[in-house]
């Protein structure tokens, strides 16, 4: 009997699966996440925990496998008790107890734990896509450039002709220039720096007139400014409250329980006892028919300080607490 993937297709539309005096898979929506090596990527997903106080028969998984294999119930429940019952022999061993198509069971700190397999989401939101595998990128090898040497010794005898012809011809121009009268290069020199002197004057002249433009500009619209803001009240200003709701997705629960009435009751005990107990129920629970109420020692916004916490109650207070994460909290 292939009872983890019957759990499996379970999973997909219920909160929870439970197995008669064993436990409960129960499961828990999570978002994208990457593996630790960065290789894998997994969408948006149901992450499968383990509750082990609910052990009582509800008959969905029994009824489930009977549909399917075409045999009585009491068969069915029979060899689920006894397969449970090999299970909790090797756990209580030390022993991994592996469930095909769901994850791996194994015992710490006597509580049981799940570790899911992770090729598929359980999420139907997710449309059935699994784990993404990211392809490796390497770096790119740099290429040397080759170097053609004759190309550069053919450019460096062409470089060193075109200067010897340029040393011959700036010679005969030295000679040409001092057979030239030298008053007359006085002269042109003269002419030449009395033009530079009224151009840059005429320039400047431009340049102040134009500053002095924009300032006159600018001042005017500075006035009309000035002038605009005319209104003043002594009345404050009422701005409208905000209201911010801040998300607390990871709750210590102190217990579970499948009437709201139970969980009520002991909320007020915990109220009582100094705790900030608060009321969950099943996000997904109640259009199935199969709520879970919970009543919760506190929660908070990370798991980082819902760990410490649940570690402070497990020492103190009660040791079977556990954390329940990403649950809805139902207004009064």
């Amino acid at each position: 009997m292939d009872i983890g993937t019957y759990i499996s297709s379970l999973l997909y539309s219920k909160p929870f699966v439970v197995l008669p005096e064993f436990g409960a898979f129960v499961t828990n929506a999570s978002g994208a996440a990457s593996f630790a090596d960065q290789s894998h990527l997994m969408p948006p997903h149901k992450s499968i925990s383990f509750n082990p106080y609910l052990q009582e028969n509800d008959g969905v998984l029994c009824k489930h496998i009977a549909q399917k294999e075409d045999k009585s119930l009491a068969e069915i429940e029979q060899k689920i008790t006894e397969l449970t019952k090999s299970w909790q022999s090797k756990l209580a061993l030390g022993e991994k107890v592996q469930i095909e198509g769901l994850g791996v069971l194994e015992k710490s700190n006597d509580n049981i734990i799940v570790s899911s397999f992770a090729k598929q989401s359980l999420l139907k939101s997710s449309y059935g896509l699994g784990v993404v595998e990211i392809p490796a990128t390497g770096a790119e090898t740099p290429v040397a450039e080759e170097v053609n040497l004759d190309s550069r010794v053919e450019n460096l005898g062409s470089y060193q002709l075109n200067e010897k012809i340029v040393a011959e011809k700036l010679d005969l121009v030295e000679e040409d220039s001092a057979d030239v009268n030298p008053w007359f290069k006085y002269s042109a020199l003269s002419l030449l720096f009395v033009s530079l002197a009224v151009s840059g004057y005429y320039f400047y002249n431009q340049y102040q007139k134009m500053l002095n433009a924009v300032d006159a500009e600018a001042y005017e619209i500075n006035q009309n400014r000035i002038k605009a803001i005319t209104y003043y009240s002594d009345t404050p200003l009422e701005l409208p409250s905000i209201q911010i709701n801040v998300v607390k997705r990871y709750n210590v629960i102190a217990g579970s329980y499948r009437t709201k009435e139970d969980a009520e009751r002991l909320i007020t005990a915990l109220i009582d006892k100094g705790f900030a107990s608060e009321y969950l129920t099943d996000e997904n629970g109640a259009d199935l028919g199969q709520t879970i109420h919970y009543a919760t020692y506190k929660s908070f916004q990370s798991y980082a300080e819902a760990q410490d916490y649940l570690q402070e109650i497990k020492s103190s207070i009660e040791p079977n607490a556990w954390i329940l994460v990403n649950q809805i909290k139902l207004s009064e």
